[in-house]
């Protein structure tokens, strides 16, 4: 997993419980000083650990850490790629763009292994009732 999602969480958890969120990365097994890029993938199971520990902390069920972590995420993404948002005519647009979105910024990863791996996990297919899977 490309270290986006890792930043939005670690910085939404900072936001949220302040200094804390350094004693809950170390708990999980995360150096606090790491400064996730976009340009290295990170061990999915490293951020699944962290969204877990976070959700046990925070005291939430998953939908509602779901939740926390979309509005944390859209927040991001606003300030850091409005033009994917501005672009877009609409949900379905935009979630129709994620595998191109995904496979940009899978072209910054050196190894083409992660870069498969990280184009690999999008894709969209409509239905006949153009419901977006």
């Amino acid at each position: 997993m490309i270290g986006y999602l890792h930043r939005v969480l670690t910085d939404h958890l900072r936001d949220v419980l302040g200094p804390e969120a350094d004693d809950l990365l170390v708990r999980t097994g995360i150096d606090p000083n790491i400064v996730y890029r976009l340009d290295r993938e990170y061990p999915d199971a490293e951020f699944n650990a962290l969204f877990d520990a976070a959700q046990a902390r925070l005291g939430l069920d998953r939908e509602a850490m779901y939740g926390a972590f979309a509005e944390a995420f859209l927040r991001s993404a606003l300030r850091t790629f409005p033009r994917f948002l501005d672009d877009a005519a609409g949900v379905r647009d935009l979630l129709r763009r994620q595998p191109a979105i995904h496979s940009s910024f899978a072209a910054g990863l050196r190894d083409p292994a992660d870069r498969r791996r990280v184009v690999d996990k999008f894709v969209t297919v409509s239905d006949a009732d153009d419901l977006i899977v």
